[in-house]
């Protein structure tokens, strides 16, 4: 599981964080005039041209936007499969890289709260549709708030699902003694 953590983390995240830049800005009309995507260690990037006004803000925000629905597609599709079809482990590998997609986002928080004067993914996108008041800070840090949302219902559906459980429905009592040893 610590492999597709660190997977998920340093070579899954920053290649979903950049095409989320990508889509908008090739779909805006743009010029793509480098992508480096720098697994583990590094400064991935997308270096554009010829970006419209419109596409901006789509572009900025699409490095939270895109791992936010990877993010909640896999963890949704974890919440939604059985837990027994072939063991629970299996699901592991569904929640992990959603998870860490998601937690990605978290970011976001301090990136409203730094000023105008440094980059923000969500700054511009929230300007053009909330403005600069409550409405266009609330959109600012809507995909961290959904981020914990989305790991809080993970959570409260992994505490359900794992309570132990007797044949008869009853829950075990079952307490380790330390003489258990298979």
């Amino acid at each position: 599981m610590a492999s597709s953590s660190l997977l998920s983390f340093f070579v899954l995240y920053p290649f979903v964080h950049e095409c989320g830049h990508l889509i908008p800005a090739i779909a805006g009309g743009a010029t793509v005039n480098d992508f480096v995507w720098t697994p583990f260690f590094g400064h991935a990037h997308v270096g554009l041209s010829n970006v419209s006004g419109s596409a901006l803000p789509w572009v900025d925000a699409g490095g939270a936007l895109l791992p936010t629905l990877v993010g909640t597609a896999l963890v949704g599709t974890w919440m939604a499969l059985p837990t027994k079809a072939s063991g629970p482990n299996w699901r592991l590998w569904l929640l992990v890289p959603g998870v860490v997609m998601l937690v990605g986002n978290l970011g976001l928080f301090f990136e409203a709260t730094v000023g105008s004067g440094s980059y923000r993914h969500m700054y511009l996108l929230a300007k053009a549709i909330g403005g600069e008041g409550i409405v266009g800070k609330a959109l600012e840090v809507l995909p961290a708030v959904w981020t914990v949302v989305v790991v809080a219902l993970a959570i409260g559906l992994h505490r359900r699902q794992s309570k132990a459980t007797e044949p008869s429905g009853e829950r075990a009592n079952w307490k380790w003694s330390g003489n258990e040893r298979g």
